[in-house]
């Protein structure tokens, strides 16, 4: 008689896991200059601490069109903007299509800032294909206030080289 080898099975008789997705942690930061809000006309420090998750490796993965909420993973930590976000929450998603040119890797991040007000941040990394390291490390960066839709300020983020490897001990399969 033959028998299937389930997740749960396999699980119990090897004390093997079945890898469902990946995680991450990553920090960028950068300069934007502000427009609007208290620190209007200044350009300040920004940076996010994020830690990425993806629940499905194989969805994420997966070359089907339009299949992009699964190419998303789901960003949650701190924002901090100097004279207007102190270490507040940050969650958002990141999408990654790394055959694109043009905003390969897109971030959103939604939090609040000292003020009360709610602020949406749009990042994208594009291809460089002369510089790899510039395009994977760059992100483009504009900063929204959501009840007005206006645009408080732009800039340019990015990752720190240095820190490559502490980044990529931080990638799991979970």
């Amino acid at each position: 008689m033959a028998t299937s080898t389930t997740a749960s099975n396999l699980s119990a008789s090897t004390g093997i896991l079945p890898v469902k997705g990946f995680e991450f942690h990553e920090v960028m930061g950068g300069d934007c200059a502000f427009t609007a809000g208290p620190v209007a006309g200044r350009s300040v420090r920004v940076e996010f601490d994020m830690r990425a998750h993806a629940p499905s490796l194989p969805k994420f993965l997966s070359k089907k069109s339009g299949d992009d909420v699964f190419r998303t993973a789901k960003l949650d930590g701190l924002m901090r903007i100097e004279g207007f976000a102190k270490d507040v929450p940050a969650t958002g998603g990141l999408q990654m299509n790394l055959l694109k040119n043009r905003g390969m890797m897109v971030y959103d991040i939604d939090f609040t800032a000292n003020d009360g007000r709610k602020y949406h941040l749009h990042g994208e990394k594009h291809r460089d294909w002369l510089n790899f390291q510039r395009g994977m490390t760059t992100l483009y960066t504009d900063i929204v206030e959501v009840a007005s839709g206006q645009k408080v300020a732009s800039g340019i983020l990015y990752f720190d080289i240095k820190g490559l490897v502490p980044f990529l001990k931080t990638w799991k399969l979970v």
